[in-house]
């Protein structure tokens, strides 16, 4: 498993590399003209299986292949046959680049692969829960953020509920303590309630336009 790993993560490096070849090859003017070279920002998920690869390479740089000669000498011993290879472990920038924690360091709401591979016995994913949409309207925001664009319409709304909920919730807390300050005259107390309640009733409003941006399948395109 762990020799697989190793070539998948190769492989994935390699592409990087030879994108960012690619890249600067199209930079080179047609006329003849100094070429001038621009590093473009690697994909943080291929700059991960790229340092994460280089790590197990240096690594593992002492350590010697099982050979077929040798496998046969022990008379089929499945020990002669394995790699011990050394896997390091993930930076926590490169955990959160792969996606094992999320971009924040945050647990992410995962799906079961059990779940959604037809497995026997394991009940079938069908939907989102409610956590697992808002953590997918996040990612787009984000992805969307790295690649200097606006994210669709689904995500972008749910996001900017999010961020208006978030407002209000800071203002009802503010004013909640302007309210308990001692000796403040009643009429004050009196409008300050009145905002609070009114704040609160748009509050409930826009939670409830969230849940069903929330919903599968709520809030039209993505």
């Amino acid at each position: 498993m762990a020799v697989v790993t190793a070539a998948v993560v190769g492989a994935v490096a390699t592409a990087a590399t030879t994108g960012y070849s690619m890249y600067q090859q199209s930079q080179t003017p047609a006329t003849g003209a100094n070429p001038k070279y621009t590093q473009a920002p690697m994909n943080p998920q291929d700059k991960a299986m790229k340092d994460y690869f280089d790590r197990v390479t240096v690594a593992n740089a002492n350590k010697n292949y099982p050979s077929f000669a040798g496998f046969l000498e022990s008379g089929g011993d499945p020990a002669k046959a394995q790699f011990p290879m050394t896997m390091p472990d993930l930076t926590p920038n490169e955990a959160s680049a792969l996606g094992f924690v999320g971009g924040k360091g945050e647990p992410i709401p995962g799906v079961s692969q059990a779940s959604v591979s037809g497995t026997p016995g394991t009940p079938q994913t069908t939907s989102l829960s409610t956590d697992q949409m808002m953590y997918m309207a996040k990612e787009r925001a984000r992805q969307a953020a790295m690649s200097g664009q606006q994210p669709g319409p689904w995500a972008g709304n749910v996001m900017q509920k999010q961020r208006t909920l978030n407002q209000l919730q800071k203002q009802i807390t503010n004013l909640q303590g302007r309210a308990a300050t001692p000796g403040l005259p009643d009429p004050r107390v009196s409008r300050i309630n009145n905002r609070i309640s009114n704040l609160t009733t748009r509050q409930s409003t826009v939670q409830s336009r969230l849940n069903a941006l929330l919903q599968p399948g709520g809030g039209g395109a993505q």
